[in-house]
């Protein structure tokens, strides 16, 4: 199948509407910890809504984004070439409210 038609090749496309911007925060704290556990612990969620939350990520990106790898959580590659975009949009939106990083 040429790239152009094969929709893991396309760029995803998301409108900002059809999101839940805190899910960005959570999103974050995965990427960061690797870990549901260490992720809702820094968000200040129960793990059970972390949980929930990946989920909803998944279906957002239609990919996992973590997986179990032995026993450790590992990032898909589409998760690892989000990382910079996901800390810079919070960066931008911690600006615009004014808190600090």
């Amino acid at each position: 199948m040429p790239d152009n038609l094969n929709p893991k090749t396309q760029k995803r496309s998301l409108s900002i509407l059809n999101v839940d911007l805190n899910l960005l925060v959570v999103l974050q704290a995965l990427l960061e910890e690797k870990s549901v556990t260490h992720a809702a612990k820094r968000v200040c969620l129960s793990q059970s809504a972390t949980s929930n939350a990946l989920k909803r990520l998944r279906g957002v990106f239609e990919d996992q984004l973590l997986v179990r790898w032995s026993n450790k959580m590992s990032l898909t590659p589409f998760a690892l070439e989000i990382i910079d975009p996901v800390n810079q949009a919070i960066d931008a939106i911690n600006t615009v409210l004014g808190d600090p990083p």
